[in-house]
């Protein structure tokens, strides 16, 4: 199968298009240089999983000779791009002495570029977004969620009465 040919490799709200070589966020078409986005497309074509270093470095410089250096470099610019959205909760994971994890919420739904997102409606006539966006859940938001979209006003206020006390380690005096 040609990269013409290759289905869009959808991840949070991205999707990567490997036969026109773009990433999108939602609706914005996203250019990345050649290498960093063949580290990409290695990373997710097995979101979650991981992929050894050996195998980015064959794939993105196949035949080639190249210090573990240029990874961290194309990993670094991917993190730039990727986690410049926290609510997104895309992130690249480095896996100590092994490789990279991309790790990304559950696919929601993302429109084709240029298509608005229309509210869907639910039962009993209330409107709702694709994806069940902008559902409530049950259960609680702990502190590590404050940065993510799962977290309603109350969750916040009830997660920050959670977090413990700060402490004056030096008795008070600041000088």
């Amino acid at each position: 199968m040609s990269l013409e040919q290759q289905p869009l490799l959808p991840f949070g709200p991205f999707r990567l298009d490997p036969g026109r070589r773009l990433l999108f966020r939602r609706d914005e078409a996203i250019q990345l240089r050649p290498r960093v986005f063949d580290t990409l497309l290695v990373l997710a074509r097995k979101p979650g999983e991981i992929a050894p270093k050996e195998e980015l470095l064959e794939a993105v410089w196949p035949d080639t000779v190249v210090e573990e250096n240029n990874l961290n470099q194309n990993v670094l610019a991917l993190r730039r791009i990727l986690e410049q959205h926290p609510e997104d909760g895309v992130r690249i994971e480095t896996v100590a002495r092994r490789g990279y994890r991309l790790i990304a919420p559950a696919l929601e739904e993302v429109p084709s570029p240029g298509a608005a997102p229309a509210p869907v409606a639910a039962a009993g006539g209330k409107r709702s977004l694709p994806g069940g966006a902008g559902r409530r859940s049950r259960r609680s938001c702990h502190r590590s969620d404050l940065a993510s979209a799962a977290c309603g006003p109350a969750d916040l206020g009830r997660a920050l009465d959670r977090r413990p006390a700060l402490e004056d380690p030096g008795g008070g005096d600041a000088g």
